[in-house]
């Protein structure tokens, strides 16, 4: 996946690199797309207020985590895209202040 410098922005400088180098390495254009719709959500929903808009992109990838029985979010598939979005959209029915 080819990674812009204005969406590596949001990243610590000293994170940029490691986080190119994994978006690169990511084969599932679907789940690239739903995590990154998820990144963009949590920091403009909640980046720019002063909250930690990391701390909600991690809860959002522990509900899909548990609900897709993955490890490790990166995992995600194009297959699984549908339930994940699904659980994406109930966590910010339910959370989403």
């Amino acid at each position: 996946m080819q990674v812009t410098e204005e969406q590596l922005k949001v990243f610590p400088k000293e994170d940029r690199a490691w986080v190119r180098e994994t978006l690169a390495k990511q084969r599932n254009p679907k789940a690239i797309a739903l995590k990154q719709e998820i990144h963009d959500w949590a920091y403009e929903k909640y980046g720019k207020v002063g909250f930690s808009w990391s701390q909600i992109l991690n809860s959002v990838n522990v509900a899909i985590k548990l609900k897709l029985g993955l490890k490790e979010i990166r995992k995600l598939t194009d297959e699984q895209v549908p339930e994940a979005r699904e659980a994406f959209e109930k966590y910010k029915e339910y959370f989403d202040v």
